[in-house]
């Protein structure tokens, strides 16, 4: 994920071509999301695919956000705001994603699939 995530940062172009940046957020992060439903059900190989196309997309998706909070009235906060959702959610999850892991295999995985879901209305926010 972490090797994949590099290319996610340099296909920024991607997010200066596409008009629509919140769509372009919300399809990578389902994209991102279906290899996250398959990496408890896959072989090694299909492991480390899903893994590649997940720092790929959340990669990139990160950047499109960074662009698209930068064209709200008061960037300076909007970029704040993203940076303190970012690193508490990440923070949190981590620890909560390995201490569900005790307790099942799949649970973490389907809190992953849930969160990375429930938290694309946010970007109605920016309306």
């Amino acid at each position: 994920m972490l090797f994949s995530s590099i290319f996610g940062g340099l296909s920024g172009r991607i997010i200066d071509i596409v008009k629509n940046k919140v769509l372009l957020i919300v399809t990578l992060t389902v994209l991102g999301t279906i290899s996250l439903i398959s990496v408890p059900t896959l072989n090694i190989a299909a492991i480390i695919i899903a893994g590649g196309l997940m720092g790929y997309t959340n990669e990139l998706t990160l950047t499109a956000a960074y662009a698209l909070v930068t064209k709200h009235e008061n960037p300076a906060l909007s970029l704040a705001t993203l940076n303190a959702l970012n690193m508490a959610i990440g923070m949190w999850l981590s620890i909560l994603f390995t201490e569900v892991m005790v307790i099942s295999y799949l649970l973490p995985w389907i809190l992953m699939i849930i969160i990375s879901l429930v938290l694309l209305p946010l970007l109605l926010l920016l309306k």
